[in-house]
């Protein structure tokens, strides 16, 4: 993911995922919301037209927005291969 922007200080965009989207795309109309899992804390992917955002919940339990957009995905055994190879030596 390539998220654009990050909360910062006191900024919070609303009570729930789609608040947090209207407050700060008050003249977005029509989007359709994705959560990425079951758990009412995890983050929700929100498309509207070919705008792609984030939203995601913040310690005090308000969400953030930001325009975000997919870059990739990594097939496991990529990772795995990745994380088997060993840290470079170091010399003194």
């Amino acid at each position: 993911m390539d998220i654009a922007k990050f909360p910062r200080g006191a900024t919070n965009g609303g009570a729930t995922p789609e608040a947090a989207f209207r407050a700060a795309n008050p003249t977005i109309d029509h989007f359709s919301m994705f959560p990425l899992g079951n758990d009412p804390t995890v983050p929700v992917w929100i498309v509207a037209g070919t705008d792609t955002f984030m939203a995601t919940i913040l310690t005090d339990g308000t969400w953030f927005v930001s325009p975000a957009k997919f870059v990739r995905c990594m097939d496991p055994r990529e990772v795995r291969s990745k994380a088997s190879i060993p840290p470079a030596r170091t010399f003194p």
